[in-house]
């Protein structure tokens, strides 16, 4: 996919697009049935604010960077190359930004936006970017490439994304876009990049290889050429008379083995007639193993060298001087697996990096790559807790980000914390000076000290004996969910002398832990189900009772003698816990979709869903409906109230911000509205994210929403020794619970080896 017809060489393509659509088809959200129904406007809920989101794409026009970021647009002023400085923002669409190309002769954006369509955005203020028109294609629309005035989209069709189109669009009048034209393959398959060379438009037609489509004639493209391949075809660049390929390699039966993987150089000079001139496999070796093959995303030329971005394998700079016989020249490991596309622009490649934000690399060498930093976003975090005007997120791989957010509508990062042995912050509880963070890969609970949030700083870690996957905070008591290892419980009377204290073996794989009174309820995965613990002698805990009704919970909210679990794709369960040794259930709402969080105020429980935030007025357990919903472009996983705004962990969407307006039930429940954001006003801070350095926190100074950073202030971790488990007591005892707790989400995301407060 081509940026601009102005940079031939430069791609910008899809991230990620295997890792989204497997995760919305486990994820996929039903429509409601009759006995899910509530009445109109009860709870409405509308988004008011919205920040970060993942990196998707980047296009590139000096001295610009144009990026997707979540469901916006971003510009950085790309000059001084090692230090990006954010210039402005779109508007949120209803979908991510999956793609973006730009004009080479006037102002505008073209942006590929998911199910929201082919975006139009005025870009000629980078400090702010309008929507200027739009088009709805019938489907997804994930990549585009533009030359002149018109525009190719890529349009994903089908519950599965098993079919799609090319749409040819006129943007004559950039306003009122006009789809023109359309071609479909003859046999239904899926397509994932476009890139075009004069009158040709060359599609990466995933399982299908590539296809060639002559649009000579926007009203009615036709293709005239195909090149099959065995790997699926992710990314395309043509060049002169060659298209270069990147593929990702398929199982072979009959090998028994994985083939197909790499870059693949086609002679298009007949475009009847496409043929393979020259084949490498992008694989690496370690520690003299058999090779492993990455997955190759993106390719981007500029001859005599191709560049690829390959998932889990880094940048690979590659001669193809000689076609026939490609050779790889550098690659340049990065630390991260979600390494998805790339722009080239004077010498500089652009790496697109899900995990952490955008890459540059310094290319002018290509033997001696020189990675010159990253300008890092509000990413794939999927938890958060809240302190006062600050909200404290869990960004996995990150660290520690801390946002002020006393203008709720308009969150602003303050700063980025990472110890230099922090690997994959899961969660994180505030509680007084301290927030609790666990790391689930490094297994232990990381206690920072935020008495100043934009200076936090480690004080003391313990080691936990399975994976950390969440932790919940009360008195001198934490509670962290490890695993199959059970309930884990760390005596954090001086958080800086914290140690551990003992270890609850239970049913399960414990991902979630909510404290209630001296009550610790555990959601564990498959085969566990809902543990109730007293902790009361954190010394010698007592399992009291659980129940295996619930399937797969992910976390769990207590109000009285009821306990709330959000049950994945069984969605919400109610349970009454009144005797905590035979925990009873007495209600249940699956009507949801897959449901990750759950969290209480007043009458209604809100969930984290698939599809959103749902409201539930849970008022009576003879009678549990949906009061409200609000469609949000990723799965919500964490959803945390202050004062009467809902803040929302999405995933790669980022952070949403929810306001509500309601409306007491006065007649028979009827189907609730649904409301998806659209377009909406652009924010009028400057949002820098920070560049992080390990071990490091880095504080932007922000005075108002208006106000561009002005100062950064810099914290070195301490290294503290770690403590280890001790000893597990079980035994039978019925005590009744009188304490609420609103929980925030617990997720468990095992490490992927073949490839990833309260109101």
């Amino acid at each position: 996919m081509r940026p601009s017809s102005q940079f031939p060489h430069a791609n910008a393509t899809r991230a990620v697009l295997h890792i989204l659509l497997l995760t919305l088809l486990i994820l996929t959200l039903p429509l409601p049935g009759p006995s899910a129904l509530g009445q109109p406007g009860e709870v409405d809920m509308r988004v008011v604010g919205q920040l970060g989101g993942a990196v998707s794409c980047v296009a590139l026009k000096a001295p610009y960077a144009y990026v997707g970021i979540g469901p916006r647009l971003a510009v950085l002023d790309v000059t001084n190359r090692g230090n990006p400085v954010f210039k402005g923002e779109s508007p949120w669409f209803s979908d991510l930004v999956l793609a973006v190309s730009i004009s080479a002769s006037s102002s505008y954006a073209f942006a590929a936006a998911g199910r929201a369509g082919f975006q139009v955005i005025d870009v000629a203020n980078p400090a702010a970017l309008v929507g200027v028109g739009s088009l709805q294609l019938g489907g997804r629309a994930i990549a585009v490439a533009t030359a002149g005035s018109w525009a190719y989209v890529v349009v994903q069709q089908g519950d599965l994304g098993d079919s799609a189109r090319l749409a040819v669009v006129s943007v004559a009048d950039p306003r009122h876009p006009v789809e023109m034209g359309s071609f479909s393959p003859s046999t239904a398959t899926s397509l994932a990049d476009v890139d075009l060379l004069g009158n040709y438009a060359y599609l990466a037609a995933e399982r299908s290889g590539l296809l060639i489509v002559d649009v000579t004639n926007p009203a009615n493209p036709v293709q005239v050429g195909r090149f099959a391949t065995t790997g699926k075809v992710t990314g395309v660049d043509a060049d002169g008379s060659l298209a270069y390929l990147v593929a990702e390699p398929q199982w072979s039966s009959t090998l028994g083995d994985f083939v197909g993987g790499g870059l693949i150089i086609v002679d298009v000079a007949n475009k009847t007639q496409p043929v393979e001139l020259g084949f490498l496999p992008i694989e690496d070796v370690y520690d003299g193993e058999m090779p492993v093959y990455q997955v190759a995303r993106q390719v981007a030329v500029k001859a005599p060298y191709a560049y690829v971005a390959a998932e889990g394998g880094g940048l690979w700079i590659i001669r193809v001087d000689s076609p026939a016989a490609p050779e790889r020249v550098k690659q340049l490991r990065t630390d991260s697996m979600f390494l998805t596309d790339l722009s080239l622009l004077d010498g500089y490649a652009y790496l697109v990096d899900a995990d952490r934000g955008l890459r540059v690399v310094d290319v002018r060498t290509p033997q001696s790559p020189v990675a010159l930093g990253v300008y890092s976003v509000v990413s794939l975090f999927e938890n958060l807790d809240i302190s006062g005007s600050f909200a404290y997120l869990a960004d996995r791989r990150n660290g520690l980000r801390v946002l002020d957010i006393s203008n709720p509508e308009w969150p602003t990062l303050r700063t980025t914390y990472k110890a230099a042995d922090w690997d994959d912050i899961t969660d994180v509880r505030i509680s007084g000076n301290y927030a609790y963070a666990t790391d689930q890969i490094t297994r232990s609970l990381r206690i920072v000290d935020v008495s100043n949030p934009v200076l936090p700083h480690v004080v003391k870690s313990v080691d936990t004996p399975g994976f950390a996957n969440a932790v919940d905070v009360r008195g001198g008591l934490a509670v962290v969910a490890s695993g199959t290892e059970g309930l884990f419980l760390v005596d954090v009377q001086t958080p800086t002398a914290a140690k551990a204290i003992t270890v609850t073996a239970l049913n399960g794989q414990a991902q979630g832990v909510t404290l209630a009174g001296d009550l610790a309820y555990v959601a564990a995965g498959w085969p566990g189900g809902l543990h109730i613990v007293q902790v009361a002698n954190p010394r010698q805990p007592v399992k009291l009772g659980s129940s295996t009704a619930p399937v797969y919970p992910y976390q769990v909210a207590v109000s009285g003698t009821l306990a709330y679990v959000a049950d994945g794709s069984a969605g919400l369960r109610v349970f009454d816990v009144s005797s905590p040794s035979g925990p009873r259930q007495v209600a249940a709402f699956s009507r949801v979709g897959t449901t990750r969080q759950v969290t209480l105020r007043g009458a209604y429980a809100y969930l984290a869903a698939a599809g959103g935030v749902h409201s539930l007025n849970v008022s009576s357990t003879t009678n549990l409906y949906e009061a409200g919903f609000v469609g949000l472009p990723f799965p919500a996983t964490d959803l945390v109230f202050r004062g009467d705004y809902l803040f929302v962990a999405a995933g790669r969407a980022g952070l949403y911000v929810l306001a509500q307006v309601i409306t007491p039930p006065t007649a028979t429940p009827t189907r609730t509205a649904t409301q998806t954001p659209t377009l909406t006003p652009t924010r009028t801070d400057t949002p820098t994210p920070t560049h992080t350095a390990t071990a490091t926190a880095t504080a932007t100074q922000t005075a108002t929403p208006s106000a561009t950073p002005t100062s950064t202030a810099t914290a070195t971790a301490t290294a503290t020794a770690t403590d280890l488990p001790t000893s597990t007591a079980t035994a039978t005892a019925s005590p009744t619970p009188t304490a609420t707790a609103t929980p925030r989400s617990r997720l468990l995301f095992l490490p992927l080896t073949l490839r990833r407060p309260a109101p």
